[in-house]
Parts: structure tokens; C-alpha cells; sequence
């Protein structure tokens, strides 16, 4: 309990956080809990999830006296979900960045899946991951990419991705595709997490937000709103803390934003391989601020020093 001065909470794993909620202290011992929808949104059927703190000078950093959390979901019969890719989102992509595909899914849940590595070619493979955002947009293919010059896709094969969520497997089905990848230098840095996950304008005129990066100074230039002004963001440890003033969403209505960032060739790639934000905006009834219901289980973890 000395270590603990009511941080943010996470588990983790696989660059994967779900939030660690309403925490009672009491009796050097620290009761928490974890939604189970929003922890549905990542797991896997056995997780060994880490535990850790958002702080205000270092980011998200590890709880190093507390042991995984390990949380095992049921036998199910898993649902296969067959895909086709639509078209690729950002071509032009810088290296040991994400590239990102649309898929022809919609009708999915919000979810997030466990790495798996996809053989495109005999010599050459990629770590990736599928990653679904509000309801109403697209399934996306984001897989990392660790070279440089361009790369020619011609055709996909079809490929399995199994074991790498609790409800779903996929299948790409074979199909006709043609697109070429570019991937260019400087390095850029991938976002990991953002605290808060709702900005509510309703009530305050700028909001600070939390954005986890693996190297917060490889990533500048970042917008919520594509249409806005890039926002002004101090870099502490590894995460951005940036200020998001309610006019960033001048003419804009209540919705979902992703985080956007200046590329390579000058323009603006956006973020689709991790989770946006939900605003809501003065008078605007016109969006869903996508909050989950906070069906609960009790997850009892000592997050303490023992004084001896």
C-alpha cells in the first residue's frame, strides 16, 4: 500500500490494457475491480495479465512486488469469422510502425486480439494483430513492419489466425488484392494506451490526456481531429501528456476520434492499430459516447509492500 498514491490501474499484456476500476483500500491490502466487458475486449482463453500504474512523471509503469494476474475463460465453441481485405489504410508507413488493412467485417463486437505471426512469403513474416473499433466501422488487420523500401502485395493466399482471442478465430479466404506498402525512415513510435477514454466537454473546456508511446519522442505533431490543429503535448517518460482544448472539435459533433500523426511524406496517418477516444461535445446529441456497462467481478489482488 506505501507504493500506491491512487494512480490509474491496468492490467496488461501483449500491448493490451484493460482499466483497473473502483479500488477500496483497506488493511495494507488494495480490492479492485475489473469489468468483464471491457476485459472481454482483449482477453485470450488463459491471460496472464501484468499490473500497472499510470504515473504522472515516468508513464505506465509496472507494479514490480505484485505477480501476474492470471484469468482463464470457459470452453466455447468459438465462432470463425472469414474475411476478405477491402483496401489498405496507410500505404505509406514508417518504419517499425503498423501498417493497417480494411477488412469486409463490421458486425463484430469491440475487440482486440493477441499478436500471431502472419507468412506472407516464403522468406518473410509479420507480427499482427486484428483490432475493431466502435460498432459501426470496419475489422482492421494491423501488422508490424521492420523494413524499409516497398513491398508489393499480389494476390492473398489465405491464412488462419487461431487461439488469439477467447470468442473468435479468423480466416482470410483466398482472393484477387494488389496494393504496394512503402515504408520509409525516421522511425516513428506506436501508441499504446490513452487515459481518459471519454473526453466530456460538457463539463470542462480542456481536458489532459495521457498517450503511452514506446518513445514518446519519435511521435510529434498528433490530432485527434483530422480537421484540426495538432495539440500541444509535453513529453514525460514515455507517454505524451497533451492538452485537448474543447475548441479541437470546432464544427465537429459527438463521436469517436482516433489520434492522427504526421508521416513521413508530410501528411497525417491515422491511428486505427489502437483505440480513440470518445468526446462528447456541448448541445450535441448526436453521438455515442460508446460507454460499456460496468458489469463487474471482483478482482482481489494485493497491490501492497509489506512493512515489516
Amino acid at each position: 500500500m506505501s507504493s500506491y498514491n491512487d494512480e490509474k490501474l491496468y492490467v496488461y499484456h501483449d500491448y493490451t490494457y484493460a482499466p483497473i476500476e473502483n479500488c477500496k483500500k483497506g488493511n495494507k491490502v488494495l480490492n479492485c475491480e475489473i469489468s468483464r466487458e471491457k476485459l472481454d475486449i482483449i482477453a485470450n482463453k488463459e491471460n496472464k495479465f501484468v499490473v500497472c500504474f499510470l504515473n504522472e512523471f515516468l508513464g505506465l509503469e509496472d507494479f514490480d512486488y505484485v505477480n501476474h494476474i492470471k484469468i482463464n475463460y470457459p470452453d466455447i465453441e468459438k465462432e470463425t469469422i472469414h474475411f476478405n481485405f477491402v483496401k489498405i489504410m496507410n500505404p505509406d508507413v514508417e518504419i517499425q510502425y503498423f501498417v493497417n488493412f480494411e477488412t469486409n467485417i463490421v458486425n463484430l463486437p469491440i475487440l482486440k486480439t493477441s499478436f500471431f505471426t502472419l507468412q506472407y512469403s516464403q522468406d518473410n513474416s509479420a507480427e499482427c494483430y486484428f483490432i475493431k473499433h466502435e460498432k459501426s466501422k470496419p475489422l482492421y488487420l494491423s501488422c508490424y513492419v521492420g523494413y524499409t523500401g516497398n513491398f508489393t502485395i499480389e494476390g492473398i493466399q489465405g491464412f488462419e489466425a487461431k487461439n488469439i482471442h477467447h470468442k473468435y478465430d479468423f480466416i482470410a479466404d483466398p482472393q484477387d488484392f494488389n496494393g504496394t506498402i512503402s515504408s520509409t525512415e525516421p522511425y516513428n513510435s506506436v501508441i499504446l494506451n490513452v487515459y481518459p477514454e471519454t473526453l466530456d466537454f460538457t463539463k470542462k473546456d480542456s481536458i489532459e490526456v495521457y498517450v503511452e508511446t514506446q518513445m514518446n519522442t519519435l511521435i510529434e505533431n498528433i490530432r485527434l481531429n483530422p480537421d484540426g490543429e495538432d495539440l500541444k503535448c509535453d513529453n514525460i517518460g514515455n507517454h505524451k501528456k497533451c492538452t485537448v482544448p474543447k475548441s479541437h472539435f470546432k464544427d465537429k459533433k459527438t463521436g469517436y476520434y482516433l489520434f492522427h500523426h504526421n508521416n513521413n511524406i508530410g501528411g497525417y496517418t491515422t491511428n486505427y492499430e489502437t483505440f480513440g477516444v470518445n468526446v462528447i461535445l456541448p448541445g450535441d446529441n448526436s453521438g455515442n459516447s460508446g460507454e460499456i456497462s460496468k458489469y463487474t467481478f471482483s478482482l482481489f489482488a494485493l497491490l501492497c509492500i509489506l512493512i515489516l
